[in-house]
């Protein structure tokens, strides 16, 4: 584990793979990590790559990460 990392909820990070495991990446947050589902993560990612992520909450309260671009990040106005 490294140094907690400021992660801005709702907005892009960039932010580096420690760990891979069957359903996915863990990037380094400096705590537990935060898991990038195999499905978002970029073709040919290793560990110790630097890739930017969108950071959202999932249904159970959990720090998750997607390459999608989402219509809108916390502090835009968006029409939805």
């Amino acid at each position: 584990m490294s140094t907690p990392i400021d992660i801005k909820v709702g907005q892009f990070n960039v932010l580096t793979v420690n760990r891979k495991v069957d359903f996915g990446l863990y990037m380094d947050d400096g705590k537990e990590g935060i898991l990038l589902p195999k499905r978002f993560a970029p073709q040919g990612i290793q560990i110790g790559d630097a890739i930017s992520v969108f950071i959202y909450h999932d249904s159970d309260n959990r720090l998750i990460a997607t390459t999608q671009e989402p219509f809108a990040v916390v502090g835009d106005i968006a029409a939805l």
